[in-house]
């Protein structure tokens, strides 16, 4: 799958899965285990959310994950807005926007 095939998101649903992913609890015990590693990645995220480096690495290390799910569309859309999150949320605590 080429990236090409996934609209960024916008701000406003950035802001919105900003909200959605601090507001949420992670339970990996009972998440579906074809998604675990997304749901990790997405707590790592919440534990991160105030560190513009750590949320850089994070966005990096989720990239390097999407790279090997081109079989599960699905997954591989989920893991690139994660990812552009991260990078999203480390460019406002950088512009000193929270």
């Amino acid at each position: 799958m080429r990236a090409s095939n996934v609209t960024a998101p916008s701000q406003q649903e950035l802001q919105h899965l900003h909200e959605q992913a601090i507001n949420r609890r992670y339970d990996l015990r009972v998440c579906n285990p074809a998604h675990g590693g997304f749901y990790a990645y997405m707590a790592r995220y919440k534990d991160t959310v105030n560190d513009a480096d750590a949320l850089d690495h994070l966005a990096e290390e989720i990239v390097a994950r999407q790279a090997r799910l081109t079989h599960d569309p699905g997954l591989y859309e989920s893991f690139g807005r994660l990812a552009e999150l991260a990078r999203w949320r480390a460019r406002m605590l950088r512009s000193g926007r929270s």
